[in-house]
Formats: structure tokens, sequence, C-alpha cells
């Protein structure tokens, strides 16, 4: 398992989508054409360059896709999705099954280890396009990505699936926080008739680890019928474009998502 170190720093382009290169970049996302005030600022997700490349990676392959070449087979950006895609954007490809598959978890990609300050705010973003050969139906509202902060309850970001056939940016907004007061070590008390020892010092968490996902399928909002699990995952594809995570000036607020049932 990686831990992840952003280090590649970009500052914003006040307005415009801001250039990335490979590894630890920032986007923006091409729909809102906005970019976070108080740069510099670190885009804390990497870029895979293959399927291997997540730290997770369950079964069904994300493939990266192209403006100008095809190199998995799966089809030039021109060929899946409208709009226009510049060299530096990311965009992978998830093609959903066409056999009845119960295990929404397939599908899922992210990375792991990612440690986000508490008290501080952060943004997860992502396009997503839907092909109108999908079937989906029950909900509308279905859950694209997911945040997971360690021994706490998940976030989701969701695409409206009334609108196939269209990018949206599916955006949440994380507030790393501990569930409950975490006691600091006690310290050690002097020895009597001597000079008194140190106290030990308390341990104090600072930040909560995190992992970020890219999940076609996840079953969220919770919908127990097998039939509605069947049709929720069926045919198509779906692309995600620019997946980001960025710590965000608190002036800027995207919508929360509630937590996982």
């Amino acid at each position: 398992m990686r831990v992840i170190f952003p280090f590649k720093v970009m500052a914003a382009c006040n307005g415009t989508r801001r250039k990335l290169t490979e590894g630890l970049a920032l986007y923006t996302n091409e729909l809102s054409h906005k970019s976070y005030p108080g740069e510099p600022t670190i885009n804390f997700v990497e870029t895979a360059g293959k399927d291997n490349d997540f730290d997770i990676s369950t079964g069904w392959d994300f493939y990266r896709i192209y403006r100008d070449k095809d190199p998995n087979q799966q089809g030039m950006y021109k060929s899946l999705a409208p709009g226009y895609m510049r060299a530096t954007d990311v965009v992978y490809k998830h093609n959903f099954p066409t056999v009845v598959s119960y295990n929404t978890v397939l599908g899922k990609h992210g990375f792991t280890g990612i440690f986000l300050n508490i008290n501080s705010e952060y943004t997860l973003s992502v396009e997503v396009f839907v092909s109108e050969g999908h079937q989906r139906t029950g909900i509308q509202n279905r859950g694209v990505i997911q945040a997971s902060p360690l021994n706490q309850a998940s976030q989701y970001g969701i695409y409206d699936f009334s609108k196939k056939g269209t990018w949206q940016t599916v955006s949440m907004l994380i507030k790393p926080s501990l569930l409950t007061g975490t006691d600091a070590t006690s310290g050690t008390g002097g020895s009597s008739g001597s000079a008194g020892t140190s106290g030990t010092t308390g341990v104090i968490q600072t930040s909560i680890r995190y992992s970020v996902y890219m999940h076609p399928r996840v079953n969220y909002p919770y919908q127990s019928s097998k039939n509605n699990q069947r049709e929720n995952a069926l045919h198509g594809y779906i692309l995600y474009k620019n997946f980001q995570l960025e710590k965000t000036n608190q002036s800027m607020r995207a919508a929360p998502i509630g937590p996982s049932l």
C-alpha cells in the first residue's frame, strides 16, 4: 500500500482551467471554470497511467482515455463524449457489466493513505459522464465517488442519472474531525525526595487518514431490492475526468453529502 505525499504545486489561474502534468498536479473542472483562491494549491490524488497504478482496484478495469490515441481499444475521447479534451486532461473509462452482478464493489478504484488535517476543509471533485445506453432505474441520484476516513462513515458524491449523456460536476466538502474527544497521555509524576522527572508528552491527533474512490456502482442511497441492484449496474460506460482532492479556501463551499448508512 502506498502513502501519498503531495509534492507538486501549481498556482491557480484566476477563473480559468489550471493546466496539469502527470503525477500530483491540480486540475480545474471544465464545467465550472473555477479555481479556488489562496494559491498555490495541491491535488492530493495521483494520476494512474494504467489500472494497476491505483492503490485500490476491485475488478473490472479502468482505462485511460486520450484525445489522439487509443492504446486500450476503448475509443478516443471524441467518440465517447461531447466537449473538448485538452492534452493535459486525465480521463478514465469504466465499462458497466452486461450480465447481472450483485457485487456493487466491483469497479471501485482509488487511492489510500491520504492524510488530511483536522479542522481544515477539502473538496473532492470530478466531472462525470454516463452514456445514454446505461440502464439505471430506481433512485435517479446515485453515488459515483466516495471519500472514506479511517474508522468513520463515508461520504458520497452523486450523479443525476435522469440526465445521462451529459457531463456533470460531482463534488463534496470534506471536513476532517474526530468523532469523539481523545484523551492525551497522562504525564509522569515526579519521584518523591528526588528531582522530578519530565512528564510524557500527550499524543495529539492532527490528521485523519482518508481513502478516495471513483465508485461507479456504489449502493448509495441504499437500495435493498436485488431487482433494483440488477437494473442499476448494466450496460454502457462511465467517464471520470480530472479527479481531484484539494484543500479548500473556506470562502468557497461545496454542498456536503450525507454519511453512509
